[in-house]
């Protein structure tokens, strides 16, 4: 029996929510069958697992027919009724639980009898809770046309609409065109970034003809805030145009208050995404950049998970991109305060590699060095990032031995991971080869000795991908 439909249902049901049930089956208004009323007080010794002795089919049965032979075509009736009570309570439930949808429907059902003040005050009731929505998307929008759609059904059945015409037409109109942008923008959206990050070619609809209907006759729907969110960020992944970046950051000064803290917090992905494909093209001063929209998100607290804690590859990205900032007081006092927002299970890790980094910028090698021996998590992200910081402190502290094995161990560690993309793994063999120039000419370590630095400089500026070039340039200036 416990597998039975109706079981699966009953338990996801709270304690009160299991009660109220048992008092929607005794009411005769739901349920006429005794039987039913029989089995819930049985079930309700078992809530909430419905398991145990006396739960299987047939002693159920006999409880439920005394004296009876078990029969299980009548047992499955009882289910099958048990099931249809469940899911009505569910769909009870669910109209109690959105006023709107509850308000507007009594609004229609008034108006449908002819009970017109009864109507008007439903529907005012309905419109003050779509007002008072703060964020205006697209759910928003779809209760205002649901609104005026009322509005247009009570005049045609109560009103001559052609003596006292009105706003009603234009409003429709205007909200499915509103609804329609938001709901291809949106796809579209979606599919570009499934596209460049499984590299899956999907077919977009309508790309041109809202690029055409948006910049001149429709030009007027950009004014709406979830709209200039879709569009903006469409564009700027599908061109790379610095002019959408642009207008995207002015819409989280201006448009904020209309925007759910969900799509503020995608805006500066895409935003810091942006920052990313610039500094891998060469482009070092987004790195500054990437670290003002990292501090925005904070400052916006917009940046913690469901459970209130700092991801950590945000933390490590902030710490990293800050002292490449040369912010070294803002990040000292970022992990010191910030630092206890980390998931505990994660905390120590992520800490040790953030003082890490910390020492290396400081140039206190030794702490750097004891900082990451402390480090023990068998994570892709943490053994890359120490990997690279420990090749950083064995080029500093011109440790050539060591140096060197160290070279070569990155390497196949990059080679052997299968969860790392090609263009990842790309980035940072670049990065190691050129360290690896670079430590050999400041040595004169064999055919590196006689190397044209200049020539050097140039390959790493040209080079695509290519993760640490500040710091691969900087290496180069000290030997300059």
């Amino acid at each position: 029996m416990h597998s039975a439909k109706f079981i699966e249902v009953l338990k996801t049901f709270s304690k009160q929510e299991f009660k109220r049930f048992g008092t929607m089956i005794i009411s005769p208004y739901f349920n006429s069958e005794k039987v039913l009323v029989m089995l819930y007080s049985i079930l309700k010794n078992h809530y909430p697992d419905f398991s145990g002795k006396g739960m299987d089919k047939h002693t159920v049965f006999k409880k439920l027919y005394p004296g009876k032979d078990y029969n299980d075509v009548l047992m499955r009736n009882v289910f099958s009724d048990m099931l249809k009570l469940t899911e009505d309570y569910l769909l009870i439930e669910s109209y109690k639980n959105d006023e709107f949808d509850s308000r507007l429907r009594l609004a229609n059902e008034l108006s449908r009898r002819k009970l017109i003040k009864l109507y008007q005050k439903n529907l005012d009731k309905a419109e003050v809770l779509v007002a008072d929505k703060k964020a205006k998307d697209i759910n928003y929008f779809k209760k205002i046309l649901l609104i005026e759609q009322s509005k247009k059904s009570h005049e045609v059945t109560h009103k001559d609409i052609y003596i006292n015409p009105n706003n009603t037409e234009q409003q429709i109109s205007d909200s499915i065109t509103i609804i329609f942008l938001m709901e291809i923008l949106y796809r579209n959206l979606q599919l570009i970034n499934i596209q460049k990050k499984y590299d899956f070619n999907y077919r977009l609809n309508f790309e041109k003809e809202i690029d055409q209907f948006l910049e001149n006759s429709g030009r007027m729907y950009l004014e709406i805030a979830y709209i200039k969110y879709y569009y903006y960020t469409f564009k700027l992944l599908r061109s790379q145009d610095q002019k959408y970046y642009i207008l995207l950051k002015d819409l989280i000064k201006t448009g904020i208050d209309e925007l759910s803290p969900l799509e503020i917090r995608d805006i500066f992905t895409s935003l810091s995404n942006y920052c990313y494909v610039r500094i891998t093209n060469g482009e070092d001063g987004f790195i500054k950049e990437l670290f003002l929209n990292q501090k925005e998100m904070i400052y916006h607290n917009i940046y913690t998970t469901a459970a209130g804690n700092i991801p950590n590859v945000f933390f490590m990205n902030i710490v990293t991109t800050g002292l490449e900032s040369e912010e070294i007081l803002w990040v000292e006092q970022f992990i010191r305060e910030r630092g206890e927002e980390l998931k505990d299970d994660s905390k120590a890790d992520t800490l040790h590699f953030c003082n890490a980094q910390l020492s290396y910028f400081k140039k206190d090698y030794d702490s750097a060095l004891r900082e990451l021996s402390a480090i023990n998590v068998d994570d892709m992200t943490y053994k890359h990032n120490t990997k690279s910081l420990y090749l950083k402190l064995y080029f500093e502290l011109n440790d050539i031995e060591t140096f060197l094995s160290h070279v070569d161990s990155y390497k196949h560690f990059i080679a052997k991971n299968k969860l790392v993309f090609d263009k990842i793994k790309d980035s940072i063999n670049n990065y190691i080869i050129f360290a690896n120039r670079i430590f050999c000419i400041k040595n004169e370590i064999g055919k590196y000795d006689q190397y044209n630095l200049p020539e050097l400089k140039r390959e790493i500026i040209k080079c695509s991908p290519l993760i640490n070039r500040p710091w691969l340039l900087r290496k180069i200036a000290e030997i300059e």
